[in-house]
């Protein structure tokens, strides 16, 4: 699977590469800290996967996950945060996010969340999953 990485900051971004590229068969084929000049790169490097931070420069990662899912909606796209909110949650929901990650939940949910995404499911992990639940009924479940 190939993974584009953007995440502002560099040190967060490094260990998502890092541990990112340890998975096996994952391949990463470019990373950015600015939505801007990621949307230049992937249209280049065509991933297959993206991970995405919400707040970002220029471009944010929703308006990343929604150009990308109206230009190339094969593409996957899993976004990632360190300030949950149900509104962040439900707009990447329904904007079609493949994934959504809270930083704080550790990078053993970018391997989750990559392993879901590669069986076809989405992939909403502990909080935010109840989140969708109280917000959309339990029958969001059967859409994960």
């Amino acid at each position: 699977m190939r993974v584009y990485i953007i995440e502002d900051e560099s040190l967060i971004r490094e260990l998502v590469y890092t541990y990112v590229s340890s998975l096996p068969g994952v391949e990463i084929v470019g990373q950015a800290d600015d939505g801007a000049i990621a949307m230049q790169e992937i249209e280049q490097t065509h991933p297959d996967l993206v991970l995405t931070d919400i707040r970002l420069p220029e471009f944010n990662g929703m308006e990343v996950l929604f150009l990308l899912k109206r230009r190339h909606p094969e593409m996957k796209v899993i976004v990632f945060t360190g300030s949950v909110t149900a509104d962040k949650v439900r707009l990447a929901y329904e904007g079609g996010a493949d994934g959504f990650i809270e930083k704080g939940a550790g990078l053993e949910d970018f391997e989750e969340a990559i392993t879901s995404v590669r069986a076809g499911h989405r992939f909403f992990g502990g909080h935010t999953r109840q989140m969708l639940v109280q917000m959309l009924g339990p029958e969001v479940l059967k859409r994960l």
